[in-house]
């Protein structure tokens, strides 16, 4: 995206400071000195920055757009645009964000980028919409708990990366679990993984199996077992 979007949009891309963790004290000196019209957060951040008020006020952005997609607002007709990665963020936190700036949530894979996300009603900022094109299946696994799976069409070329990653692939299990709206179709909000892929914060994904055998080379430890804390702040179903 660094390359890609300025590319295409005109934009220039700006690094955050080597060696420099993110914060909110750099966030809130980028905010007021930087001239920054897009940024893109991690969700710890996200969340702070809802908790945040003081710095929260210092954007002047129109939008956030989490974790970036293929729909993108034209750079003339906003003010800014903020990009961030909401998928594991605190619904609560990141509403206190929607309320001031306008959050659109998108969401993507690392090996076929984003799909086909569409913009919701600024209310409905947590939930996802797709394009018909995208290809997406949702199968219930369980009630009221659906797998999403990314199934080839003859759109793929354009709108289906995965499969230019992974040419001979018709369908694929994107594990990803989701819950549907109660009142309004085609709208849906990520609720975890099937495997045991353990999501942070930070947006980095760790294996429980690498972190167990990890932390049972200690002598003293006979055994462990990880586990993620659940997501507490689900939509309402």
């Amino acid at each position: 995206m660094d390359i890609l979007l300025p590319s295409l949009f005109g934009l220039h891309c700006i690094l955050g400071p080597a060696g420099v963790l993110p914060n909110m004290g750099l966030v809130e000196s980028l905010a007021e000195h930087g001239r920054i019209n897009i940024w893109s957060m991690i969700p710890s951040l996200v969340d702070e920055l809802g908790e945040t008020p003081d710095v929260l006020a210092k954007f002047k952005s129109k939008f956030i757009c989490a974790s970036g997609g293929k729909h993108i607002v034209p750079p003339s007709t906003i003010i800014a645009l903020t990009l961030l990665l909401l998928r594991s963020v605190s619904p609560i936190s990141a509403s206190k964000v929607n309320d001031m700036i306008r959050v659109l949530n998108l969401t993507g894979t690392t090996e076929g980028l984003f799909i086909g996300n569409l913009v919701v009603e600024r209310e409905d900022w947590l939930w996802f919409a797709f394009h018909p094109f995208s290809g997406f299946e949702f199968k219930e696994v369980e009630p009221g708990i659906y797998e999403q799976w990314v199934h080839r069409n003859e759109h793929w070329s354009f709108f289906q990366g995965i499969f230019h990653t992974f040419p001979a692939e018709q369908s694929i299990n994107l594990k990803d679990l989701y819950i549907k709206h109660p009142t309004k179709p085609n709208l849906w909000a990520f609720k975890g993984r099937s495997d045991d892929v353990v999501v942070l914060s930070n947006g980095l994904k760790i294996s429980p199996l690498d972190t167990k055998a990890l932390v049972t080379t200690h002598p003293a430890i006979n055994g462990c077992l990880v586990v993620s804390e659940p997501l507490q702040f689900l939509p309402k179903s």
